[in-house]
């Protein structure tokens, strides 16, 4: 449990959790602002849940992604629901490479399989509001997983043998599902997929019930519905993201995270009777979570 906690300032995530299969972890009531990335989860998923927090005023918000530089490939199966996410475009933060490439997003799906992301509200990013797109592995150190490798646990995944590309890997995003989202004042759509070298239509992502103006392609609400086999044209006002490999050299440089600004750092709520309450220490089960019960957050622009 990640849980009533506050982060700032950090060059790459504000929180992380990476290389796990099922992950049985939660994310709960945090606020993450003013970091490279709101919430990064490489190659992890599974029993994880990222509810009720705020992503606020990062480089990007919410970027779970796939990559063969850690173990437990690919990154699946992460829920997230219930978040307030919204003006992600700072640039005067520390940040890594993946934080400057991917700068101006909201929930920023990179080369990930079967996450659920909904009842979110997400509003004033220069790029995507919520995007499905590849994600670029210049060196890799392993080739794809197959489809079949998907389902296996971490443990099992590490016994595999390694076969190291030639050349650049690219992780598309399968089977995620999009759906009753409020996103607004996107720069480049409020909802977007996106390939490369694969034909979009084919990745199983699907967009259903979301209150958004701006998708790109154009119409994925329909031609991309939930329930539904994809139909109608994806190329039309398709979202160019290879265009961001070469505008990331004219982005913000990273600030020194000893000297970046950050918000007025003011004390946070302790728990009741910090001093003297009795411990409750975790146990080996994860609390469960009624995700039915997570529901669209306050937006603080009323």
């Amino acid at each position: 449990m990640i849980e009533h906690s506050y982060t700032a300032g950090s060059k790459d995530a504000g929180v992380y959790i990476g290389q796990c299969y099922p992950c049985d972890a939660v994310v709960d009531d945090i606020i993450s602002e003013h970091n490279g990335l709101g919430y990064s989860g490489t190659n992890s998923g599974g029993e994880l849940y990222i509810v009720n927090s705020v992503f606020r005023n990062n480089r990007v918000g919410i970027v779970p992604n796939s990559g063969s530089y850690e173990l437990c490939y690919p990154q699946r199966e992460t829920t997230i629901i219930g978040n307030l996410v919204h003006d992600n475009n700072q640039a005067d933060t520390p940040a890594i490479d993946v934080a400057l490439l991917a700068m101006g997003n909201g929930i920023l799906v990179a080369g990930g399989i079967g996450n659920v992301i909904e009842r979110n509200l997400v509003f004033g990013h220069d790029r995507t509001g919520i995007g499905m797109v590849p994600f670029l592995e210049e060196t890799p150190s392993d080739d794809l997983p197959t489809r079949d490798e998907w389902e296996l646990d971490c443990a099992t995944s590490r016994t595999l043998d390694i076969t190291i590309p030639d050349g650049a890997i690219l992780w598309d995003s399968y089977d995620n599902v999009v759906r009753d989202n409020v996103v607004s004042d996107s720069g480049s759509g409020d909802l977007a997929v996106a390939s490369v070298l694969t034909d979009t239509s084919t990745l199983g992502n699907c967009f259903t019930g979301n209150d958004a103006a701006t998708t790109r392609p154009a119409d994925l609400q329909t031609i991309g519905a939930c329930g539904a086999a994809a139909s109608g044209d994806w190329s039309i006002d398709a979202l160019n993201v290879i265009a961001w490999l070469t505008e990331v050299e004219s982005a913000p440089p990273s600030v020194d995270w000893q000297t970046a600004p950050l918000p007025d750092l003011v004390p946070q709520p302790d728990m009741p009777d910090a001093a003297t309450a009795p411990t409750d220490p975790m146990t080996a089960s994860m609390p469960a979570i009624d995700v039915g019960a997570v529901g669209l957050p306050a937006d603080p622009r009323s």
